[in-house]
């Protein structure tokens, strides 16, 4: 909730630009006066205009837009948690001016504001952690609130009812204040940190967890990344929230948008967002959220980073999946194909000054390789020529070579490819046969982008299968690092840089060629609040 000194530091921040714009302006030359005849032939009036005047009027109209607009409450979007009420007297009266101190319990972080002549305190943007409240004013006995737990973007309501008394007396509340979101009517789910570590999750992607709020599903028909289609579409896991498309969803890390180069779901190469073991929690508002998030028609998925504490904490993993632990696809040749995927990391958090600053920083690799079975039609032998001369050797290019497996409504003989063309309605010639083959020699050179087949015909034996064991080779390189600055109870600074780079290839469908791809990004954001408090009028 806005209060009157915010509005006071805003307009004295606009004062200061106004004046220095009015500083830098160039003043205008002297001119001389300009005559300008209006009116009728019968009687003409003449005006004089100063076109410094002019500009001057122009000058401070922008110099009183400044200020106004300087003035309105803005409401910027809140990362970390709120917490906010109204601290009253026994007779529910407001008590103006008590100062609440809130204290990160595991920083030892501490927030400080004051209520404004109403009673109301408004401390936004905590992370996301367990707190603990202290409210003092003169005459009334101090109170401790512990057990105050905030997670990503909740507005948690804390009325307090003071007793009169000396300020030095204190009196410790120890039961955990209700979970209740009293000051918002969003509907939402949180995932927790516990959650996010403990859960298992396929190549630790931490969005994949979002599918576990009601409302939330995920697109599982996707084409492949090396699809122009799919390029279009992002990388990222594709969700429907709340029934919206999946591009309306909006992406936030920290309070920065990170969607992808094509406004959807962020992610790599393999479509996923490592990182699991960085991310503190977050939260998927479905519907009703309010409107500090915007540039969303669809649901918000909104993530904080995890933050260093006074002490040290870190972990070391790695991860391994082998195709010798895998069943057999269906459609996999006699042999599984090879898959091997190796996944390592450390993160480490802890304070470079106690209560002042902290660091956090996570490293994570990823090396795989992916064996793909693929299966696709292709030239049969004896439409190419191949073993259908003497001897097993070069021949004409015979079609129908399998009458028996001809459809029954278009049945078909064993011909020649000039045979066929002769019999064909209408008849037609080849332009160019080849001597051996009979094949045009302009289509010769193409049917080399075609492997030879190595399964069966099918049909009338005009084509056949081909199937081979492709291979993906993907290696990731994810790093992040937090670095929190806390200057006093009321300003503190908080640099969150993301770096992601993750080159793969693969075969492709025909293993003709290698299809490259590559994906880099990098986030930085710079946060800082300072809280202005209101005084008591």
């Amino acid at each position: 909730m806005p209060s009157s000194s915010l509005l006071a530091g805003k307009r004295r921040m606009g004062c200061v630009f106004a004046e220095q714009f009015v500083r830098d302006v160039p003043q205008p030359k002297k001119r001389m006066p300009r005559l300008a005849e209006v009116g009728n032939k019968k009687g003409a009036t003449m005006t004089e205009t100063n076109p410094g005047n002019t500009r001057s009027g122009l000058i401070f109209a922008l110099i009183f837009a400044l200020v106004f607009l300087a003035s309105i409450p803005m409401y910027s979007q809140v990362v970390g948690g709120t917490l906010l009420g109204t601290i009253t007297d026994p007779t529910g009266a407001a008590i103006p001016g008590a100062k609440v101190v809130i204290k990160n319990v595991a920083t030892g972080v501490t927030t400080t504001v004051t209520t404004n002549a109403q009673g109301i305190y408004n401390a936004p943007n905590l992370l996301p952690g367990t707190y603990e409240a202290t409210i003092s004013a003169a005459g009334f006995t101090s109170v401790v609130q512990s057990g105050i737990a905030l997670d990503v973007g909740a507005q948690q309501v804390l009325n307090v009812a003071m007793k009169m008394g000396a300020v030095t007396q204190r009196v410790e509340v120890s039961e955990i204040a209700p979970d209740v979101q009293l000051a918002s009517s969003a509907i939402s789910g949180e995932v927790t940190s516990n959650a996010i570590v403990q859960l298992p999750l396929n190549a630790r992607s931490w969005t994949d967890l979002a599918i576990l709020q009601p409302g939330v599903n995920a697109i599982r028909q996707m084409v492949s990344v090396g699809t122009p289609d799919r390029l279009g579409r992002g990388l990222g896991e594709e969700l429907s929230i709340a029934g919206g498309r999946p591009q309306q969803n909006n992406y936030l890390l920290d309070g920065t948008s990170i969607n992808d180069y094509s406004n959807q779901a962020p992610g790599s190469v393999l479509g996923g967002n490592l990182g699991v073991d960085a991310v503190s929690e977050f939260k998927v508002l479905t519907t009703n959220f309010s409107t500090e998030y915007g540039r969303s028609s669809g649901g918000v998925i909104s993530a904080i980073t995890r933050s260093g504490t006074n002490a040290f904490h870190g972990s070391a993993y790695e991860f391994l999946r082998n195709s010798a632990l895998d069943g057999r696809n269906p459609f996999d040749g006699p042999t599984i194909p090879a898959f091997r995927r190796n996944q390592f990391g450390a993160s480490a958090g802890g304070p470079i000054r106690k209560g002042k600053t902290f660091i956090f920083g996570d490293y994570e690799g990823l090396r795989q390789s992916l064996a793909l079975s693929n299966q696709d039609q292709v030239p049969s032998l004896a439409i190419r020529g191949v073993g259908t001369g003497p001897g097993g050797g070069p021949g004409p290019s015979l079609v129908c070579s399998n009458p028996a497996g001809a459809d029954p409504s278009s049945p078909c003989t064993t011909q020649t490819l000039a045979q066929f063309a002769a019999a064909s309605s209408p008849p037609f010639t080849v332009p160019n046969p080849d001597p051996v083959t009979g094949i045009d020699t302009a289509v010769l050179p193409y049917l080399g982008f075609y492997p030879l087949p190595n399964g069966p015909v099918i049909g009338n034996g005009d084509t056949a299968n081909f199937s081979f064991a492709g291979r993906q080779i993907t290696s990731e390189n994810f790093f992040t690092t937090r670095l929190d600055q806390q200057f006093s109870g009321k300003d503190n600074l908080a640099l969150i840089y993301l770096f992601d780079n993750t080159p793969s290839s693969q075969t492709d469908e025909f293993n003709n060629k290698l299809i490259l791809s590559k994906t880099r990004r990098q986030v930085a954001t710079l946060s800082r609040k300072i809280t202005y408090s209101a005084p008591a009028w």
